[in-house]
């Protein structure tokens, strides 16, 4: 119900305006309002996953001049021009985008900026910089021609809520998990199964397409001229970061928000100074995102339901008895979208077959170097099914490496990885950890803007659990922190911290369970708690390798041991015998005391 509620009252805003305003110029702010609404709600999806996209104006371009070539070559319908532009922005975003979803942050961003300035430059040389569009009064609704200037209000507020519509469902669906996890931390995201480029293609598919709806209704009901410097411009771009970042960049909402305040105001000052100030509008759009930035960096939307939030927090004792406001219930959480996480994602994929007498995991000849300098040289060892085998070596030996490039975070220079006898060398990670490959990180990894349960829920999507959210809060629950699975990660200790990372590890029941210096920053009594819930969780089958500095509680865990330095492989074997081998305890105490051990 409380996701039905901002439609009723836009709807009901929007059709108070629309019936209450005469004149042109008030009807003309309003439909701009919308429109840009639109257009904001598009670029926005694009922000759910952290992608700053500055090449939108790409595809309001190819929408406006493929519905305008079409009805003036033949006279078809704009509605199916807007269908066909739809579908040529959607392909055309995901052939520019799977070569550019390879860069990440600030490199995505500035490699945007040049579509809208190829599409210019083709049409303006090998096309025709400026068409009109055609006047057909004989049908309304076939040729969108409407006499009454509201019924533009009307269409244009059916589509943005339909846009709005889309954005809700991909909020509430693993779609929405896979693009905020990717947001928050993408090589975490990729590590528990969810396939980055995919999901970021299809987001962007669906923003370009919604972009380029927007650019018929822009050019039908506003400008009644194509041209390829306004709508290729950078402008377009700007106005539509504008109103996402003043309502709230990655919110539902935000860009409804942040037109109906920047639109009228950009607009209103127009008709006033435009003359003797010219670019008044986009001044506004300016002055605005500097004062956002300053004083509401998240923008007005969250600002205010931190507001209510903070209000609902004041004491009120009188009232206790009544439970909470008006305040509290719009500051609460939004629902659990349980029901449709239900849905698996795609078709469930079956492990791999364990073959009799295969390792679950070999490593043969691995060598590895970053530039002159050598990390990893002829590394070999296996694990077998139901072993626990432990990876000791001082700072630098390259454990962390190794883990990296069997979890395909890395790529080997040499040597091969075979998970139960298939080698995966090709493999990425999320289809290593589809396979039944899962790790920790040594650093503690999280998606920070998420609930620990979503955390949870993100690994569970990645694994094609057929009940993310049953799977994950029952995980939770083994390990202790069902009672904080709708908090923040902020509000969690060390120890709670690694119970997370291994509740997210743990939920798409791996065979192999890769930890990398789980114990560090843990007491001795978490330590052994810690051991004992790994044990508790896996299968018996299940191998488990684990990285480790405080040699003493590994070797009381684990059934055998590799020993590096210096990018090779030193020892292996029994716990007793590598930990008491002269160059293992060379490797960790220094030549220097091996020579004054000797001379004693």
């Amino acid at each position: 119900m409380r996701r039905v509620v901002p439609f009723v009252v836009l709807i009901a805003v929007v059709a108070v305006f629309n019936g209450w305003l005469d004149q042109r110029f008030y009807v003309r702010v309003l439909t701009l309002s919308v429109v840009w609404a639109l257009a904001g709600v598009a670029w926005n999806l694009m922000a759910k996953a952290g992608q700053i996209s500055l090449g939108h104006s790409a595809f309001v371009g190819i929408g406006a001049y493929g519905f305008t070539i079409l009805l003036r070559g033949g006279g078809t319908s704009p509605w199916t021009g807007m269908a066909i532009g739809m579908g040529v922005a959607a392909a055309v975003a995901l052939v520019i985008g799977l070569p550019t979803f390879r860069l990440r942050g600030f490199y995505f961003t500035l490699a945007t900026i040049s579509f809208p300035l190829i599409m210019e430059l083709l049409v303006s040389h090998y096309g025709d910089p400026e068409l009109t569009v055609p006047f057909h009064p004989e049908s309304e609704w076939k040729f969108m021609e409407f006499s009454n200037s509201h019924t533009y209000v009307w269409v244009g507020l059916g589509m943005l809520v339909v846009a709005l519509a889309i954005s809700e469902l991909i909020d509430v669906t693993s779609f929405g998990f896979a693009l905020r996890a990717i947001r928050d931390n993408e090589v975490l995201a990729r590590a528990v199964g969810i396939r980055t480029v995919a999901w970021k293609s299809a987001a962007f598919m669906i923003s370009a397409a919604l972009s380029a709806a927007m650019a018929v209704l822009w050019v039908k009901a506003v400008l009644r001229v194509t041209v390829a410097e306004e709508v290729f411009g950078i402008t377009v771009v700007i106005v539509m970061l504008s109103v996402a970042f003043v309502g709230g960049v990655g919110q539902t909402w935000g860009p409804v928000v942040g037109a109906a305040f920047l639109i009228p105001l950009a607009m209103f000052l127009d008709d006033s100074i435009g003359e003797s100030v010219p670019g008044a509008q986009e001044l506004v759009y300016a002055a605005a995102l500097v004062l956002v930035a300053l004083l509401i960096p998240r923008g007005i939307l969250p600002a205010i339901e931190e507001g209510c939030r903070r209000l609902a927090a004041w004491p009120r004792p009188s009232l206790e008895h009544q439970g909470p406001g008006l305040l509290g219930r719009l500051a609460a959480p939004p629902p659990r979208p349980s029901p449709l996480l239900r849905m698996p994602r795609r078709p469930l994929r079956p492990k791999l077959p364990q073959p009799s007498g295969t390792p679950v995991l070999e490593v043969d000849g691995v060598a590895k170097s970053f530039g002159a300098n050598r990390v990893l040289s002829d590394v070999a060892f296996r694990v077998d099914p139901g072993r626990r085998v432990g990876i000791i070596g001082p700072n630098g030996a390259g454990k962390t490496t190794l883990f990296n490039i069997v979890t395909a975070h890395l790529r080997a220079d040499s040597g091969r990885i075979l998970f139960k006898g298939m080698q995966m060398d090709r493999m990425r990670a999320p289809r290593r950890y589809e396979l039944g490959m899962s790790r920790t990180f040594q650093v503690p990894q999280g998606f920070h803007l998420m609930s620990p349960l979503d955390n949870v829920v993100v690994a569970a999507i990645g694994a094609s659990m057929p009940d993310p959210m049953a799977a994950s809060m029952d995980m939770l629950e083994r390990v202790g922190l069902a009672g904080k699975a709708l908090g923040e990660l902020s509000a969690l200790t060390t120890a709670e911290i690694k119970s997370l990372e291994l509740a997210r590890a743990m939920v798409s029941e791996p065979d192999l369970l890769l930890l990398d210096e789980p114990l560090a920053g843990l007491n001795e009594a978490e330590r052994a708690r810690f051991f004992e819930t790994v044990d508790e969780l896996v299968a018996p089958h299940a191998a488990i390798v684990v990285i480790e500095h405080s040699v003493r509680s590994l070797i009381q865990y684990v059934e055998s041991v590799v020993a590096l330095d210096e990018c090779r492989v030193i020892a292996q074997g029994p716990p007793e015998e590598v930990v008491s081998d002269p160059r293992v305890i060379e490797a960790y105490l220094g030549s220097r005391w091996m020579e004054h051990a000797r001379d004693q």
